[in-house]
């Protein structure tokens, strides 16, 4: 906040942490009390309240940390007499990037002017105090004019505040399309009527400027009859969430094909589990291995969702044939939508399994190529490089395990063998 803004305002404005202690107050609390700012900031806020009001300020303060937006109440704090001066409370939960800080409030002395006073109060926070805030604000008359339109609301929206000020919300397309379209306007005239807050999280808003946001929004009632609503930008904190998430899926089918290939020795067990963990953590839908015979033909060896035609028509590809050959050849993985210009069975069967991508990526042990994996998604998919490279780590886990498999075979052949061997001579 700006200091100067804060400390020009008649009323006293103050900020209580979450640990009840006081964390900031301007000028006018040191002429209204007669105490200095540094004798006053540090203070337990509980302290300085008369005894009869000390619950009625706690009360208030635990209902606005569970959301229950803006507060008003009557308290009364203690001077430098040690007298208590009773004092009318506006308070709001105040945050900074996202993070609770603790109850932000607005006191002045009691009138009788109880509305004139109110009104005032609202025209200084709203057209002085919200001007500096990180928060996007903005408020609408009871006809849905725009009246106050910050700095942060043009920071979100790209519009400026002598565009939006005196504008029609309903009327203005350029921004409130998709807030219309949620029903955010029937919100709103529900506020002003009810003269109850609401808050809505995780709004999808589409700002022509700006883009597609996520937002928390919660509106308040005006006592003129309007509504000021704030609103918070968490497109980033979504976009980090669903990152995480998108990494822990991986790093989860990382550890299932890890586990598929050390649970079961059994070639085509193993190669079925892989695929199946893979489609799961990249969210695709359909998918084939296939192994590099002796005679350099690719054999379909597993599958998950392939259609029966396509089974019948593409089990087996000459080494360099199409692009399945083509990436066992040269181990480069190749991504393929279907409106690609590129021609061939394998864009032919994409779409006839009506899929949008087609992801192939050759299965490499000690520097040779075994095969290649086929992935699938009915939808457009995206896959940036650290993707591929998460699904080369996979790729290269299902190589290991498929030689793993190889020589148990093996092993398991000549002990067979040799068994059957000693049975043969000792007959």
């Amino acid at each position: 906040m700006h200091g100067d803004i804060i400390d020009s305002l008649s009323d006293i404005i103050f900020i209580v942490g979450l640990d009840g202690s006081l964390r900031m107050v301007n000028r006018t609390a040191e002429v209204i009390l007669g105490l200095k700012r540094d004798e006053l900031v540090g203070r337990d806020f509980f302290d300085i309240i008369t005894p009869e009001y000390r619950k009625v300020w706690r009360k208030n303060f635990i209902r606005l940390l569970q959301g229950e937006g803006a507060l008003s109440y009557e308290i009364e704090i203690l001077d430098s007499k040690n007298i208590g001066v009773k004092m009318e409370v506006n308070s709001v939960l105040y945050k900074e990037g996202g993070r609770t800080i603790g109850e932000l409030g607005i006191a002045r002395k009691s009138k009788k002017e109880e509305e004139i006073g109110k009104l005032k109060y609202f025209e200084e926070l709203y057209e002085e105090i919200i001007e500096s805030t990180p928060v996007a604000m903005y408020s609408v008359d009871s006809d849905f004019t725009i009246r106050i339109w910050n700095p942060a609301m043009e920071r979100l929206t790209g519009i400026k505040g002598q565009e939006a000020i005196n504008r029609s919300w309903g009327s203005w397309d350029k921004v409130f399309s998709s807030l219309r379209e949620y029903g955010f306007d029937v919100i709103i005239k529900d506020v002003i009527e009810t003269g109850k807050s609401q808050s809505v999280e995780d709004l999808l808003a589409e700002f022509p400027e700006r883009g597609r946001k996520h937002l928390n929004v919660g509106i308040v009632p005006l006592p003129d009859g309007g509504a000021l609503v704030t609103i918070e930008d968490i497109t980033k904190i979504m976009e980090m969430e669903e990152e995480i998430k998108k990494r822990y899926d991986e790093l989860l089918a990382l550890t299932l094909v890890v586990e598929a290939i050390t649970k079961s020795l059994d070639l085509e067990r193993m190669l079925k589990d892989s695929l199946k963990g893979t489609l799961k953590a990249f969210k695709l839908d359909k998918g084939a291995i296939y192994l590099l015979d002796e005679d350099s033909t690719l054999k379909l060896r597993a599958q998950v969702g392939m259609s029966e035609d396509f089974l019948g028509v593409h089990s087996r590809f000459k080494l360099g044939e199409d692009f399945i050959g083509e990436v066992a050849e040269t181990g480069s993985p190749m991504i393929i939508g279907d409106s690609s210009r590129k021609k061939g069975p394998i864009i032919k069967a994409l779409k006839q399994e009506k899929c949008k991508t087609l992801a192939i990526l050759s299965l490499n042990y000690r520097g040779n190529i075994i095969g290649v994996i086929a992935l699938l998604s009915y939808a457009p998919h995206h896959f940036e490089d650290i993707d591929l490279d998460f699904l080369n780590s996979i790729a290269e886990q299902i190589a290991i395990g498929i030689e793993n498999a190889r020589l148990f075979t093996k092993t398991k052949e000549l002990a067979e063998f040799l068994q059957y061997s000693k049975e043969a001579d000792e007959g």
